[in-house]
């Protein structure tokens, strides 16, 4: 099948195209995946084209990483979200120092979401002190001069590559007071912690009684919400106790015993 048909027959959209002809024809879907990945601008699927077995592509790397440092000039055409993507997914280590020149010259936090969460999950794939330390950078990038990636950014780069320094940020996220990030650390740790991360959960959740025992009558009544899109303090601070709650209730790592969760209802001040 020739590229054209590839792309163009029984008008069928490029994705079940790319995916189908994969599954019949393998060498012939793998060579036109491969061509695709090398291009500024991917026309298949960001699925189909993650989807070839390797672990990485080493032979990729270079085309990869210029792909991406043209994307970025001032008339660059390249899709960096697409490339981001490819980069997360097939990179080696051997890119590493000019992919990290490209993330760190706008300012961390200033980029995208999406691709801000692939190139740190990259990065932590491949030097994960490094990854570690520009993680809490985003996280810590907050105010009107930045994207607000970090309210989602544990979770983002989570899905991509579950690091040990994910986890850390996680649980040290739980201190916080901005209920978007306690809720978006309690939901990762529920998901993807570790049996650790329960005594940390429990502990956040008698701080949070104890500090809002005060406002009991008012919190029985109140819905989560969250206060950087209008809504009152009091539903941040139920949007907390929901998060610690389902986390503590449904974390995958320990067992919510009937001990467990009769100790959770005495902690919980919403109805």
């Amino acid at each position: 099948m020739s590229q054209k048909m590839f792309i163009k027959s029984a008008n069928c959209a490029v994705l079940p195209c790319a995916d189908r002809l994969y599954e019949l024809a393998p060498e012939e879907g793998r060579r036109l995946l491969l061509e695709d990945i090398r291009r500024l601008k991917p026309r298949v699927n960001q699925k189909v084209l993650g989807s070839l077995p390797e672990e990485t592509l080493p032979e990729l790397d270079d085309v990869l990483v210029t792909n991406l440092e043209e994307s970025r000039q001032p008339n660059g055409s390249g899709d960096t979200e697409a490339i981001s993507d490819l980069i997360e997914r097939y990179a080696t280590a051997g890119i590493l120092p000019r992919v990290q020149a490209v993330y760190e010259a706008p300012g961390v936090g200033r980029w995208a979401c999406r691709i801000q969460a692939s190139l740190l999950a990259y990065i932590l794939r491949t030097d994960p002190p490094t990854g570690g330390e520009l993680l809490k950078k985003a996280l810590a990038a907050r105010g009107k001069e930045f994207t607000r990636c970090y309210a989602s950014m544990l979770t983002d780069v989570a899905k991509l590559h579950l690091a040990a320094e994910v986890d850390e940020a996680a649980i040290a996220a739980l201190e916080e007071d901005d209920a978007e990030m306690v809720a978006q650390a309690a939901s990762l740790l529920e998901k993807f912690g570790t049996a650790n991360a329960e005594e940390k959960l429990w502990r956040r959740l008698e701080r949070w009684h104890e500090k809002m025992q005060s406002n009991a009558a008012k919190l029985s009544k109140q819905n989560p919400g969250i206060p950087a899109y209008g809504s009152s303090p009091l539903s941040g601070e139920a949007m907390i106790e929901q998060a610690l709650r389902s986390a503590l209730s449904h974390g995958q790592a320990w067992l919510s015993d009937p001990e467990k969760l009769k100790r959770l209802r005495t902690l919980c001040l919403t109805r």
